[in-house]
């Protein structure tokens, strides 16, 4: 495979390709203006005939070029850069760009001040709550990490998380946040007797050998009920090991921890996802909303979404709730729970129990 891949990409005797690393390739040339990178990566990715049937890539390439000589090596790491930010974008393509620079200087910085910010008090949960659609009732939270820098100030997650995750400190960081999530609403239910906490899991968790075992033994260390806990997936995260990620996810919901499959319909997401993952709650992405009351696609997959959800006896929260409409939108179509401003914003655990409905 990776020899015709080399060999659709030097074709051409103006272009020298190399291997640089397991599955990565780099093409050099002096003619850039012959070279449309987008064209090229859907020319790279047509079927390959291998064997005896076909065989689909899906590829990611950063790119870089510059009008001054420079040398290959610089323009490799401009290239690893914008591959990078394709990466974290979820994007096909990166073509580097000199703020690509600045964040990668500003990502390095992110990840030496990442190590210790649990120590230093750094870190924080932000929790917002998840209401029944006809009663108002909140029935649970997500807890949604924070991260506020002395110096740095605010540090979206967005921006920190995906540098956690290419470092490796996620596992710190995902291990303290399960934690804390859980030690603070086992303390609230003292006022909130049926609070439930919903924990979200990053692709690099799931992927651990031994996921499911540090959840359920982190249950049991702060003795606390698996009931408490749900534990949230998006459709790509489960999609990088659907084997592996079924099994962690099995092995929870025996114990008692509910699964909630997030961000549902923000990509290409299918409806046999519904049927095919072991599941208790899908969470509807906040696009559907936009478009859910016209007649259009989008919200004819809600409609249908909602109502396949309840054949399989799964529950529906929609995210982005921003107004009453909507509101009456979701009681009109069966949603079962609502999560967005418009119940409340995300704030801290103690703050929330006194405006607690």
């Amino acid at each position: 495979m990776i020899r015709e891949l080399a060999d659709r990409l030097g074709n051409d005797d103006r272009h020298v390709v190399g291997r640089i690393s397991s599955s990565g390739l780099a093409l050099i040339t002096r003619a850039p203006a012959q070279i449309d990178p987008a064209q090229m990566l859907t020319r790279l990715e047509e079927p390959f005939a291998l064997r005896e049937g076909e065989v689909t890539l899906k590829l990611v390439a950063g790119y870089s070029e510059s009008i001054y000589p420079v040398p290959f090596s610089a323009l490799l790491r401009q290239a690893s850069l914008a591959l990078q930010h394709a990466i974290d974008q979820r994007d096909h393509l990166g073509v580097f760009d000199e703020r690509m620079l600045r964040r990668s200087q500003y990502g390095h910085t992110l990840e030496t001040q990442l190590q210790g910010a649990a120590q230093r008090q750094e870190l924080s949960l932000m929790y917002q709550p998840i209401s029944d659609v006809d009663t108002g009732r909140w029935v649970a939270v997500e807890a949604l990490l924070r991260w506020q820098h002395p110096l740095l100030g605010a540090v979206p997650p967005g921006t920190f998380i995906p540098v956690a995750e290419r470092s490796g400190q996620i596992y710190q960081l995902g291990d303290w946040a399960l934690q804390t999530a859980l030690r603070e609403t086992e303390a609230a239910r003292a006022l909130w007797p049926e609070a439930h906490v919903n924990v979200n899991v990053s692709p690099v968790q799931l992927l651990m050998p031994d996921y499911a075992e540090r959840v359920l033994q982190t249950l049991a260390d702060l003795q606390v009920s698996a009931h408490l806990l749900t534990v949230e997936v998006t459709e790509s995260t489960v999609m990088q090991d659907v084997d592996l990620a079924c099994r962690h996810l099995r092995k929870l919901r025996e114990a008692g921890v509910r699964v909630a499959l997030d961000d549902f319909g923000s990509g290409h997401s299918s409806l046999s996802l519904l049927t095919d993952l072991p599941l208790d709650i899908v969470k509807l992405d906040r696009s559907f909303l936009r478009e859910g009351a016209q007649e259009t696609a989008r919200g004819a997959l809600l409609r249908n979404t909602i109502r396949l959800a309840r054949d399989l006896q799964l529950s529906t929260v929609a995210e982005g709730v921003e107004d009453a409409g909507m509101l009456t939108l979701l009681r009109d179509l069966g949603c079962d729970y609502a999560q967005g401003y418009h119940i409340s914003r995300p704030d801290h655990l103690e703050d929330l129990l006194s405006l607690r409905r």
